[in-house]
């Protein structure tokens, strides 16, 4: 809201009076007239622009005022932006627990879990334990810089199809040197895998790590 009548706060200077060459300082009964003379102003302006904006104004239920909660629909907090609040029964919170010496820990049961939301301790309704099937891009470095250490990589197939991917995941197999090779798509065959990491050949001289990378993912 406007005030009708805003204060205006006039520092004291000089203004040239009707005589020529004649100046008295804007101060006492002068500056009140001046300030008086903007307030009248500053109101008909005021009045002037609340006319349209009454005007325009649609018949219909105004907005509550005062700290009464809506009950459904979002809850504008300011011109631009709304927040909307909605209400969940359930929500699913996975999680994985590791040992201080990093291995993971399957023999947990719902009494050694507890789950709060801002402080408060959630009520849990199921409690399991779920695998997830795993998608890898095995990236292989293949140029001649290599060549000594491709002959460790060519055995791995059954070692990442076991203990990695196991039976419902899925692996894509990438090489670089002097450009990125797409050597296998997304496949979940083990027999796949091993002949394809057994096929790596070593060719050119640069590694495109970078790109191989970005290709990756």
């Amino acid at each position: 809201m406007v005030p009708a009548s805003p204060r205006m706060d006039l520092p004291p200077r000089e203004i040239e009076e009707g005589r020529p060459g004649r100046k008295v300082c804007a101060r006492g009964g002068r500056a009140k007239a001046l300030l008086q003379f903007s307030n009248l102003i500053a109101g008909i302006l005021l009045f002037a622009f609340t006319l349209p904006c009454r005007a325009q104004s649609a018949p219909g239920p105004q907005p509550k005022s005062g700290n009464e909660k809506p009950r459904n629909g979002p809850v504008s907090t300011d011109a631009t932006r709304e927040t909307i609040h909605v209400s969940s029964p359930l929500v699913v919170v996975p999680f994985t627990v590791t040992a201080p010496s990093g291995d993971f820990v399957y023999d947990l049961d719902e009494s050694n879990v507890r789950v709060f939301d801002n402080g408060v301790q959630q009520r849990i309704r199921h409690f399991g334990m779920t695998t997830q099937p795993t998608s890898a891009v095995i990236v292989v470095q293949a140029n001649r810089k290599s060549a000594p250490f491709l002959k460790s990589v060519h055995p791995l197939g059954p070692l990442f199809s076991n203990l990695l991917l196991g039976g419902k995941g899925r692996a894509a197999v990438l090489s670089y040197s002097d450009k990125v090779d797409l050597l296998q798509t997304f496949s979940g065959d083990p027999a796949k895998l091993k002949k394809t990491l057994q096929g790596i050949r070593p060719e050119g001289s640069k590694a495109m790590l970078n790109d191989a990378l970005a290709r990756a993912v």
